[in-house]
C-alpha cells in the first residue's frame, strides 16, 4: 500500500481486514464491495476476470489465456483466493437462471466491465479513498508487488500478471512501492 493510501485511510478512520484489504460495512450488499478481491487475488486484467467461468477451475487450478498477452496462466486454487471462488459459487445457487461466468450480477447473469468498475468505485468511497489515490488499475499493481514480495522472486509476479519480460513486471513494483534497500551499515 502507498503511503498516500495509508495516510488517505488514516484520515478516513478505514481499517484494514483480511488479505491487507479494507472492511466494509455490514449493511452493504457484500458482493458489490468484492471487487477489489476480484482483481486482487488471482492478479489479473479485469476483461479476464470477467471471462472467468465455472468450467475454467480443473483439478483444483483455474486455467485462463489472456486476452492481451494470450499466456496460458494456471492459477492454483488455494487460501484466499480459493474462499473467494466457493463464495462466488455458493452465490450463484439461489438464482434460478444462472450464467457460468463465475462474477455475476444480482440477477445471476454474466457482470458486466462497467458494472465491476462501479462496484470498485462503490467500495473505494466506502473506505474513504480519493480517486487520484486508489484507481482500477492500481489492483493489477498491488497483486505484483504482493507476489513478488511473499514469494521472494519477481519471476513469479512477472508470470502472475502475464508479462513478456521482467522489465515490466519490475516497472509495475517499483513504481508503486520504489526500490527495496539495505542501509549502508
Amino acid at each position: 500500500m502507498t503511503l498516500r493510501m495509508q495516510q488517505q485511510m488514516a484520515k478516513s478512520g478505514t481499517k484494514l481486514g483480511k488479505g491487507g484489504m479494507p472492511t466494509y460495512p455490514t449493511h452493504a450488499p457484500v458482493y458489490r464491495y468484492r471487487a477489489p478481491w476480484y482483481i486482487g487475488l488471482p492478479g489479473q486484467r479485469p476483461s479476464d476476470i470477467l471471462k472467468m467461468r465455472e468450467h475454467d477451475i480443473i483439478n483444483r487450478t483455474l486455467q485462463i489465456t489472456q486476452a492481451k498477452t494470450g499466456k496460458k496462466l494456471r492459477i492454483s486454487l488455494e487460501g484466499e483466493l480459493l474462499d473467494l471462488i466457493n463464495w462466488l459459487k455458493d452465490r450463484k445457487v439461489k438464482h434460478t437462471i444462472t450464467s457460468l461466468h463465475l462474477i455475476v450480477d444480482d440477477a445471476g447473469q454474466k457482470l458486466s466491465y462497467f458494472m465491476l468498475r462501479s462496484h470498485f468505485n462503490r467500495a473505494r468511497e466506502l473506505v474513504g479513498f480519493r480517486k487520484d489515490v486508489f484507481q482500477f488499475r492500481d489492483l493489477q499493481a498491488k497483486a505484483g508487488t504482493d507476489k513478488a514480495e511473499s514469494s521472494g522472486d519477481i519471476r513469479q509476479a512477472q508470470k502472475q500478471l502475464g508479462h513478456v519480460n521482467v522489465t515490466m513486471t519490475e516497472t509495475y513494483i517499483r513504481g508503486r512501492k520504489g526500490d527495496k534497500i539495505t542501509p549502508t551499515k
